[in-house]
C-alpha cells in the first residue's frame, strides 16, 4: 500500500446531514475544539435567532441599521453556553437523555435540552436591548414563538451545518499541518490562562 492510499485509507467517513440528524454526528470533547464547536454553535444560532427576532420588533429595517446588535447578542449567548448551559447540559444529556434515547429521538432530545438551556435567557437579553427597561411585554410575546422557532432551527440548520463543518473540515486529520492542530498548538497556552483548560 503506498503513502497516498494509505492516507485515504486512514481519513474518516465523512459527516452527511442525515449523520446529523440520525445522532451519528461526534461533537469535540477535547477542550479546544469544544470551545471551537461552541463558537460556530453560538455563532450561527445568534444569526438566526437574533435576526429572527429582530426582524419581528422592527421589521426588515432591523437589518439595516442593527449591526451592533449581533455581536452583544453573541458575547452574552457564548458567555451563557460556556457557564451556565454547558453545566446544566454536562449533567443532564449525560444521566437522563444519553441512556433513554439514541438515534434521531437521542439527537432531537439533546438539540431540545441545549436550546431549551439557552433561548428563554437569550430572548430576555434580546428583549432588554431592544427593549430597554419596557422589555417585559415583548419578551412575554417573543420567547414562546422564539423558543420552539430555536429548536427547530438548531436541530435541522444549525446543528448539522455546525457538525460537518467540524467533523468534515476543522477536525484534527492524520497529518500534523491539520488546521485543529495549528490552532491548538497556538490556542493552548491562551486557553491555559484564561482557564479554558
Amino acid at each position: 500500500m503506498n503513502q497516498s492510499s494509505a492516507a485515504t485509507a486512514a481519513r474518516p467517513e465523512k459527516i452527511n446531514y442525515v449523520d446529523c440528524l440520525k445522532g451519528r454526528a461526534p461533537v469535540p470533547t477535547d477542550p479546544i475544539g469544544f470551545f471551537l464547536f461552541h463558537i460556530l454553535m453560538v455563532g450561527g444560532m445568534v444569526t438566526f435567532m437574533a435576526t429572527f427576532n429582530g426582524v419581528r420588533h422592527d421589521g426588515v429595517a432591523f437589518l439595516a441599521y442593527m449591526h451592533w446588535f449581533y455581536p452583544l447578542v453573541f458575547l452574552f449567548a457564548f458567555l451563557w453556553r460556556r457557564t451556565v448551559a454547558n453545566a446544566i447540559t454536562g449533567r443532564l444529556i449525560p444521566r437522563v437523555i444519553a441512556p433513554r434515547f439514541s438515534g434521531t429521538k437521542g439527537a432531537a432530545a439533546k438539540s431540545f435540552a441545549n436550546v431549551t438551556c439557552m433561548a428563554p435567557f437569550v430572548c430576555l437579553w434580546v428583549s432588554l436591548l431592544l427593549e430597554g427597561a419596557n422589555f417585559l411585554d415583548f419578551y412575554l410575546s417573543t420567547v414562546f414563538i422564539s423558543w420552539p422557532c430555536a429548536v427547530a432551527v438548531n436541530f435541522f440548520i444549525v446543528g448539522p451545518l455546525v457538525k460537518m463543518v467540524y467533523n468534515n473540515r476543522i477536525k484534527q486529520r492524520t497529518d500534523d499541518a491539520s488546521l485543529i492542530h495549528r490552532l491548538s498548538q497556538w490556542a493552548r497556552p491562551w486557553a491555559g490562562i484564561l482557564g479554558l483548560s
